[in-house]
């Protein structure tokens, strides 16, 4: 028997097996296994077992460390740079790794610590876990970008032997619902190429939550063989088609698709919301299936109640944040291109809760939360590509995703202001009557230059998704500056104000109208009308007929009315959707007004030249729709009545609707929409 060296050290056979060695030469566990060769590994010239490592231990303890250095924000490729913060930096502090180095958008950073943290994936589903008391379901190894787990990780741990899971409202009620599901998706194979290519143009600029390169694998599958889709891919696929709809014209569906548009439109929501059900859209954590679902809550927020679409945002969010969609990507490891999609999806569902929210008076409060998602990048699809290391720097001029970005940046931008103040700056803050109109115009004036200086100085006319942004932009502004003269959120009267107040929130309201109509007859972007219906500007809308009513002998009111004239003509909806409860209440206020400028219009040209008043049809439709009578049509002549005194008859009551159109509750128009969506295309 031969001891060795003076260092107690053991074989390779016991050092795998974890078993105590007696450094023999062979040692008893090797005789005892012929099978095993006993070899010690050769010593260094100080001993250290730690220098006798194998090349491939080494480079495998090199990439943990460089993968846990970029958990934490940092960048092992730049590490020694002066520039470059360390690990140690505090929580929140600014950090931009390599494979973000084209997004200038850093956003406050969360702590976060590798060893409570993680996102853990089964079947392509991505988790993210930051509780220790589920991370012990998720395992703890580390080795691969995604970490592999068990079936169940990252969801509830298994009930108990013999219990069984309670059904919720979101599952479907019985086993035998699945089959009627199924046969409820509708996937026409020789149209599915027509919707594809109607999403990339009226739809793909406006959400940008995946990289069309990537999904048009599966959609060409769904041309070849609907049935051979996993239930995330019918589902997505069922949702584009959704979507796609209701982007067209009601000529586009005659044309393109052989039927009515109500008719199509009613079969693709159910056979969308049938593929979501299929895929368990309520637990999933599988990023088609989300997308799935982001362009259903897109398509239907100008169709369904507010409420409802309120609840749903709330499904998406909590989707999203069991998917660790919150953390950027690079504090998780990420590769650059899942990171950069998780950033769009982020974003989108942020805005978009926000054009759910307003219309039932609330502010999302994930917008107060300090996430850390970056904003996407100003990148075309294709500058990205599965096996990108290294983010490439952002385009200086427009790209596809420029349209979205204009809107991030504003959000972005809020979000920063309340932080660098302490909260007092929020989304609320252009309501704040602490705050002058001349501090609120200079950050309105800050803002108007950023977004021309990155967005609007870059547009070309003949570009249809670049007027959309110059149109997008100079609403918003508009929208940002009527807002900062809002009197009050509640019990603002407009006798209060003066007349140069007045004036100049009129012009605000008018330009706003007129950019409204602008964008319902622009030809070149009629394909992005679908997403316009959201942002109608009601607000400006009312006033203007306030101050119709209020100015009904002045002689630009025949300008006004003139607008609000085309705005119907342009908006159909406004004649015609009478069960919907924010458009009966503006019909009946138009109405009303409408009342007393004829009175005081007929009247004077009786006077002039004689001869009777002509009503426009929009009106005459407008009160065979919505039921109104007007008393002027069953009045006698104005030689037998005192037009003086009709002139000055409530207005309200003639058109019998109890409201002051004196006092204007700015926060009436909040609870009306509660109860119904925004305008919105009739089926």
């Amino acid at each position: 028997m031969v001891r060795l060296g003076k260092t107690p050290i053991s074989c390779t056979p016991c050092a795998k097996r974890k078993v105590r060695c007696d450094r023999l030469q062979p040692c008893c566990h090797c005789k005892r296994r012929p099978q095993d060769n006993c070899i010690y590994p050769e010593q260094t010239r100080t001993g250290s077992a730690a220098h006798d490592r194998p090349p491939d231990d080494a480079s495998t303890r090199i990439e943990k460390l460089e993968r846990y250095i970029r958990s934490l924000g940092g960048d092992p490729q730049q590490a020694g740079r002066p520039d470059q913060q360390t690990v140690e930096d505090p929580p929140g502090s600014q950090k931009t790794s390599a494979s973000s180095s084209g997004s200038q958008h850093g956003s406050k950073q969360l702590p976060f610590h590798p060893k409570t943290s993680s996102l853990v994936t089964h079947n392509e589903e991505v988790t993210y876990i930051e509780s220790p008391m589920w991370y012990s379901w998720s395992g703890t190894g580390q080795s691969d970008e995604l970490q592999s787990t068990p079936k169940g990780a990252g969801q509830s741990p298994p009930a108990a032997k013999g219990a069984s899971l309670v059904r919720t409202i979101l599952d479907p009620r019985e086993s035998a619902d699945a089959d009627s599901l199924a046969s409820a998706v509708y996937l026409p194979s020789s149209y599915i190429n027509i919707f594809w290519k109607t999403f990339v143009k009226n739809v793909d600029p406006l959400v940008k939550i995946f990289f069309r390169w990537e999904v048009e694998p599966i959609i060409q599958k769904a041309r070849k063989d609907p049935s051979s889709l996993s239930s995330e891919e019918r589902a997505l696929v069922s949702s584009i088609m959704f979507i796609g709809i209701s982007s067209l014209s009601g000529d586009e569906c005659s044309r393109l698709l052989h039927d009515g548009k109500p008719q199509l439109m009613e079969r693709y929501q159910l056979s969308a919301e049938s593929a979501l059900l299929l895929a368990d859209y309520a637990c999933t954590t599988h990023r088609l299936t989300l997308q799935a679902f982001m362009l259903y809550l897109l398509a239907m927020n100008c169709l369904a109640r507010s409420p409802a679409m309120f609840a749903l945002m709330g499904i998406a969010s909590r989707i999203a944040e069991r998917m660790g969609l919150h953390r950027d990507g690079d504090l998780l490891g990420l590769s650059v291109l899942r990171s950069e999609e998780r950033r769009r999806m982020w974003w989108q569902l942020q805005f978009l809760e926000i054009a759910v929210a307003r219309h039932v008076g609330s502010i999302p409060l994930s917008l107060f939360a300090d996430w850390d998602a970056k904003l996407p990048s100003n990148l075309e699809d294709e500058d990205i590509a599965p096996d990108t290391k290294i983010l490439p720097p952002e385009r200086r001029k427009l790209t596809g995703i420029s349209h979205c970005l204009w809107r991030y940046d504003i959000l972005h931008t809020q979000r920063e202001m309340r932080r660098a103040h302490g909260g007092d700056k929020g989304l609320a803050w252009l309501l704040s009557p602490r705050v002058s109109l001349a501090e609120k115009d200079a950050v309105l004036d800050q803002v108007e230059t950023k977004l021309g200086t990155k967005y609007v100085r870059h547009c070309e006319l003949l570009n249809p998704l670049h007027v959309l942004i110059q149109l997008g932009i100079g609403s918003y502004l508009l929208a940002a500056r009527r807002t900062a003269r809002q009197p009050a959120l509640v019990n603002a009267e407009l006798s209060e104000m003066s007349r140069r107040e007045r004036d100049d929130m009129l012009d605000i309201c008018t330009k706003l109208l007129d950019y409204s109509i602008m964008a319902r007859t622009t030809e070149s972007i009629r394909g992005f009308l679908w997403h316009d219906d959201n942002y109608f500007q009601w607000i400006g809308f009312v006033y203007v007929l306030l101050e119709c009513h209020h100015r009904f002998d002045e002689a630009g009111v025949v300008d006004l009315w003139d607008l609000v004239g085309r705005l119907h003509e342009v908006h159909p909806q406004l004649k015609t959707a009478v069960d919907r409860n924010e458009v009966a209440s503006v019909a009946r206020i138009t109405i009303a007004a409408w009342q007393r400028y004829a009175a005081h219009a007929q009247k004077q040209q009786q006077q002039q030249q004689g001869g009777t008043f002509e009503q426009p049809q929009w009106i005459t439709e407008l009160c065979q729709n919505f039921g109104f009578s007007l008393a002027a049509e069953a009045a006698p002549t104005a030689a037998a009545v005192d037009a003086e005194t009709q002139e000055q008859e409530d207005a309200s009551q003639l058109a019998g609707i109890d409201f002051d159109l004196d006092m204007f509750d700015w926060s009436i128009w909040e609870q009306v929409n509660k109860s119904a969506g925004p305008l919105s295309t009739s089926r």
